[in-house]
């Protein structure tokens, strides 16, 4: 069963998910898996008042044994969300989401561009020397 978040917002893994899909749901009218999304650019107040009621679910590789750990991508972009919409500092929307629910656990990666997301006042900007350093520590990575 997937977690209320907010009015209109949900979060849930894969099994979730494919049971809206099968059996519908009065709340639930779209589904955001967090594989198709690739920065929190993308989700903004604009796409969630399109959308209306909007669910996140966790995706899980066929290699592995689907657990709430999978809940990291989805969560970190929940996080996002929370904190450019109602203002609020990484840990707090995270708080926020762990009070729906507690098995949300973003890795080190997603924290760090939370950290980031909030240092450059919940917005993406490319031209940042926030994002620059971001970007070079993740080639660093890359290249090691």
């Amino acid at each position: 069963m997937p977690y209320l978040v907010r009015e209109n917002l949900f979060i849930g893994n894969t099994g979730d998910a494919a049971d809206v899909l099968q059996h519908g749901s009065g709340e639930i009218t779209h589904i955001l898996s967090s594989v198709l999304v690739h920065c929190f650019a993308g989700v903004s107040r604009r796409i969630y008042q399109e959308c209306g009621t909007l669910y996140f679910h966790a995706w899980s590789s066929p290699s592995f044994t689907p657990s709430f750990d999978c809940f990291g991508c989805s969560a970190a972009i929940i996080t996002a969300y929370l904190m450019r919409t109602e203002q609020l500092s990484h840990e707090d929307a995270l708080e926020s989401l762990r009070q729906s629910c507690e098995f949300v656990c973003p890795n080190d990666g997603f924290l760090d561009q939370l950290k980031m997301f909030e240092e450059m006042g919940f917005r993406v900007d490319y031209a940042s020397p926030i994002y620059k350093r971001f970007r070079l520590k993740v080639l660093g990575r890359v290249f090691h």
